[in-house]
C-alpha cells in the first residue's frame, strides 16, 4: 500500500499482510480503512500509514476479535480462539501457535482497543487506559519474552495399547520465551496421575527430553501433559491408550460428578433482562445427567435459575462444591449470565439481585470464582458464557488470524 504527493513523490509505502481488497478514508481523512484477503479489516495511520488496529468476524457471525499491533486485544466469548501468534522455529521444525486465549491475562486490554483510534497511537492509548486503571504506564510488550511452554507427547503414539498398569511416557519440552519450567501436570481423564521414575535430558536449543512412569487404570485411558512457566499454561499434549489386558470391576470404577449449574435470563433491573442463559443451564445440567453410568458413576446437580441465583445463594453453592467434591470426584460449574468489567478491568458475574453501579456489593467477583475453583480436591472444570533463557529461533511473533471452522 502506498500513498502520493500530487507531484507523484511517494509519502509512504506500507507492506499489507495479505492482498488489498477493498479501501477507504475515514471522515475525518486521519485514518485509511482495508479490507484484506485474509478476511481482516484494518485501520491505519494516514500520516504514515502504520497499522493501528486489526478486525477479524468469524465467518459464523457469532465470534469477532479486534487487536492491536503489539497483540492487546478484546472479542466476543470464545473470539480469542480466532487469532494468535506464529512462531517460526527455522530448520528446528514445524512453527508453533500460540492462541490468543492462552495470554488472555496479559494482553486482554478492552480499554487500550477502545482508545487507539481515537489517540492514532498504541503507546498512547496504553497510557490513558492505564491512567484510568489507576495504574503506572505499561510499555508494549514484548510477545516473545511471554510465551508459555510447548510440549508434546513423543512416545507412546495415539492409539497403542498396552497390558501392564505401568506406562512410560517420552516427551519433548521447550520454551520460546526462555522462562523456566514451572511444572508439568500429568492428567489420565482429566485427573492427577502417579508418577515415578522421572528422568529429563537437555537436548540443545531444541529444548529437553524427558520420561516418565506412570500407574494407570487399567482400562482406555487419555493421557495429558500440560507445562507452565510463569506466564501461562501450554496447549495439552494429549494420547488414547487402548487396554489390552485383564479387566477388574474395582479399578473400572466411576468417579462421582458434582455440577453447580448458574444461569440467569430474568434479573432484579428488567434493563438487563437475556432470552437463554436460565435453559443453557437446565440445558447443560439435562445433558450432563445422560452421563451417569457412562462416565460418571454418580451425578448430583445444583441448578440456580433466575430468581433462585442470588449473590448469597451462588456464593453458598460454590461453598457446596468445594465441601462435597473428594479427591477421586470431579467437579462442573456452569455459569451463564451478564458479566461486566469494573473500572480497573476486573470481570464480575451478574446475579438476579445485581445492581450495575454497586458490582463491588452486589455481583460476584472473578477472583472469588477462581478461588472457589482452586480449593477444590478434585478434578474441576468451569464453564461461562456471559454476554466474557532466550531460544535462537524466538525472534518473531505476530498476532495472526486463523480460519477455525
Amino acid at each position: 500500500m502506498i500513498q502520493f504527493h500530487r507531484t507523484g513523490k511517494i509519502i509512504w509505502r506500507f507492506r499489507t499482510k495479505a492482498e488489498v481488497w477493498a479501501i477507504n478514508l475515514t471522515p475525518d481523512s486521519k485514518l485509511v480503512v482495508t479490507a484484506l484477503g485474509d478476511g481482516t479489516i484494518r485501520w491505519h495511520r494516514r500520516s504514515d500509514g502504520q497499522e493501528l488496529l486489526a478486525f477479524f468476524p468469524h465467518h459464523g457471525g457469532k465470534r469477532w476479535i479486534a487487536w492491536t499491533p503489539s497483540g492487546y486485544y478484546m472479542s466476543s466469548p470464545g473470539g480469542d480462539t480466532l487469532i494468535g501468534w506464529h512462531l517460526n522455529r527455522a530448520t528446528k521444525g514445524a512453527l508453533d501457535f500460540f492462541p490468543a486465549k492462552r495470554l488472555r491475562e496479559k494482553f486482554y486490554r478492552p480499554d487500550v482497543v477502545i482508545k487507539i483510534l481515537a489517540t492514532l497511537d498504541e503507546a498512547e492509548a496504553i497510557k490513558k487506559a492505564d491512567a484510568e486503571r489507576g495504574q503506572n504506564q505499561s510499555k508494549a510488550r514484548n510477545v516473545a519474552q511471554l510465551l508459555p511452554p510447548v510440549i508434546n507427547i513423543l512416545s507412546p503414539r495415539g492409539g497403542a495399547t498396552f497390558d501392564e498398569a505401568e506406562v512410560k511416557i517420552d516427551y519433548l519440552l521447550w520454551s520460546p520465551s526462555g522462562a523456566p519450567v514451572k511444572s508439568i501436570k500429568v492428567l489420565i481423564d482429566g485427573r492427577p496421575a502417579r508418577l515415578f521414575d522421572k528422568a529429563i535430558i537437555k537436548v540443545g536449543p531444541e529444548g529437553y527430553k524427558g520420561s516418565f512412569n506412570l500407574l494407570s487404570p487399567r482400562r482406555n485411558a487419555k493421557i495429558s501433559l500440560i507445562a507452565e512457566n510463569t506466564y501461562a499454561a501450554s496447549l495439552p499434549s494429549f494420547i488414547k491408550l487402548k487396554w489390552n489386558g485383564a479387566k477388574s470391576e474395582q479399578l473400572e470404577h466411576l468417579p462421582t460428578l458434582y455440577v453447580l449449574a448458574v444461569g440467569v435470563s430474568t434479573y432484579q433491573d428488567a434493563n438487563l433482562k437475556l432470552a437463554f442463559a436460565a435453559q443453557d443451564a437446565r440445558d447443560f445440567t439435562r445433558t450432563i445427567n445422560a452421563q451417569k453410568g457412562l462416565a460418571y458413576g454418580k451425578i448430583v446437580v445444583k441448578t440456580l435459575t433466575d430468581k433462585e441465583a442470588t449473590l448469597k445463594k451462588v456464593r453458598h453453592g460454590l461453598k457446596w462444591i468445594q465441601s462435597s467434591v473428594g479427591e477421586d470426584d470431579v467437579a462442573m460449574v456452569f455459569i451463564a449470565g451478564h458479566g461486566i468489567d469494573d473500572t480497573s478491568g476486573s470481570y464480575h458475574f451478574l446475579p438476579h439481585n445485581a445492581e450495575v453501579s454497586k458490582l463491588q456489593t452486589t455481583a460476584l467477583p472473578y477472583t472469588d470464582i477462581r478461588s472457589a475453583l482452586a480449593t477444590i480436591k478434585g478434578l474441576h472444570i468451569f464453564s461461562s458464557t456471559p454476554a466474557i533463557p532466550a531460544m535462537p529461533w524466538a525472534d518473531r511473533a505476530e498476532p495472526q488470524p486463523t480460519r477455525h471452522g
